[in-house]
C-alpha cells in the first residue's frame, strides 16, 4: 500500500502499529476491515522487495495477501 494513504491512516488513528511483525524491513500496521482482522505494510517498493515482504507475510500465517501499487507517469 502506499506510504502517503498509510501515512493519513497513522494520522488519523484508524490503524495501529503492529510491534510483532518480525521483517524488520518495514513497519506493519493493523486495522479492521467489516469485522476482519487486516494489515498493511507500506513502502514495499520494487518487485523483489514486494516480494521478500510477501515471503514474510506466509511465514507468519497470511492467508490473503492482497498487492495495491502505484506508478509514477513516464510520458505525457
Amino acid at each position: 500500500m502506499g506510504g502517503d494513504l498509510t501515512d493519513q491512516l497513522v494520522q488519523s488513528n484508524a490503524v495501529e502499529r503492529w510491534n510483532a511483525w518480525a521483517c524488520f524491513h518495514t513497519p506493519m500496521f493493523a486495522i479492521e476491515v467489516s469485522g476482519h482482522p487486516c494489515c498493511i505494510v507500506p513502502r514495499a517498493i520494487g518487485g523483489s522487495f514486494a516480494v521478500l515482504v510477501a515471503e514474510q507475510l506466509l511465514a507468519s500465517g497470511a492467508e490473503v495477501i492482497i498487492g495495491l501499487t502505484s506508478a509514477g507517469r513516464v510520458r505525457q
